[in-house]
């Protein structure tokens, strides 16, 4: 129940974080706004300051800013100056990046956070391993089908002696363990090794077939350690963290469109997770600390950001391009063709979520 209640928590925050910069430069730009809620309707309550209505619904799937005359909505009686519509094409472009601009300034901040408190991290392009502190050496990666795999062993299982009949890797590290392993290629190895602060000890015979001229066990080893930083080199890692994560989401969605348009839908979603499916994720970040959840909360707050600034209708990114083409066309397009668009799309994504979240479900279950 803590876990579903974090992860409704994670997901107001990022959808309040987000339709604020679209009402907060709606507002800064003179136009009305009518409506700022969280989740779709029903209503469940809500209260009016000034001119705007603030609500709380019933579907916590996400959440909008109602501006006047986006939508069609425009009342001849009213001042129509401050429709939406109506504003220079720069200015609705800006108020339409300010969410995705919000939700990549909250990931920034929260990795401040994370890496000023001292979190738990691997070693890898972005974070040298010289960074951390208390480090131990660990599996970093299981091969499918291989010996490793099939003796239990799993990622973040702390490796603590290796060796074979011959003799005894005695220089722990994840640069030596590959090389120990092939060149005892033909013999048993012997894993010792820690997960839940119990030692197990493995016996893996290398197996051909796996990769191309070698045999292998089926394991990356890689380091793990504290990262901890003073707040002007954790603002520096920060930048850069958010900014490599947002590049390699960018890349992931081309990836998932990509295999789509190829007919692949299926192994294109197959590594899609739901609601449901976040929610044992938040399980699984809360179990290690208030840093790793708020690290989770940060990449769930850059994948929001790539996903509305894509250019599919009723996402931000498609409605930039509606923009586009009126500035290019001199000529508004009708509310009528927008709205048609937007819902049928809306519809798609929905239809989505619902085949993501059914088998999220199903792999509970079954």
């Amino acid at each position: 129940m803590l876990t579903i209640l974090i992860f409704f928590v994670i997901l107001l925050v990022l959808v309040l974080i987000h339709e604020a910069g679209h009402f907060i430069v709606a507002k800064l730009s003179g136009m009305r706004v009518d409506e700022f809620a969280f989740g779709f309707p029903p209503k469940l309550f809500g209260f009016k300051k000034g001119e705007t209505e603030y609500n709380f619904n019933a579907l916590p799937l996400g959440g909008y800013v109602k501006i006047f005359g986006e939508n069609g909505d425009e009342d001849p009686n009213t001042d129509l100056s401050r429709a939406f519509s109506r504003q220079p094409k720069y200015k609705q472009i800006l108020v339409l990046l300010a969410g995705v601009f919000m939700n990549i300034v909250l990931a920034f901040v929260l990795f401040i956070v994370v890496f000023t408190m001292g979190t738990q991290v691997r070693g890898n392009d972005f974070i040298d391993s010289s960074l951390l502190q208390n480090k131990k050496v660990v599996v970093s990666s299981v091969s499918s089908g291989s010996p490793a795999e099939k003796a239990g062993l799993k990622p973040l299982d702390e490796i603590k002696s290796i060796s074979s009949e011959s003799g005894s890797l005695l220089d722990i590290s994840a640069e030596n363990i590959p090389i120990f392993i092939s060149d005892n290629q033909d013999s048993t190895i012997r894993i010792k090794y820690i997960r839940a602060d119990t030692t197990n000890t493995v016996d893996l015979i290398p197996a051909a077939g796996i990769v191309e001229g070698k045999k292998i066990v089926g394991i990356t080893a890689g380091e793990v350690g504290l990262l901890k930083l003073p707040l002007f080199k954790a603002v520096q890692k920060s930048a850069v963290i958010t900014y490599e994560f947002t590049k390699l989401t960018f890349i992931g969605f081309y990836d998932l469109i990509h295999k789509i348009i190829l007919g692949q839908g299926k192994v294109a979603t197959a590594s899609l997770t739901g609601p449901v499916g976040i929610v044992g994720l938040v399980g699984d970040a809360r179990s290690e600390g208030l840093a790793a959840l708020l690290g989770f909360t940060a990449l769930i707050s850059i994948n929001l950001a790539v996903l509305n600034i894509l250019p599919f209708p009723a996402l931000d990114g498609g409605r930039i391009v509606f923009v586009l083409i009126e500035a290019i066309r001199r000529k508004p397009i009708s509310f009528k063709t927008q709205n048609i668009v937007n819902g049928v799309s809306f519809a798609l994504l929905l239809l989505l979520m619902i085949v993501v979240t059914g088998r999220d479900v199903l792999k509970l279950i079954i």
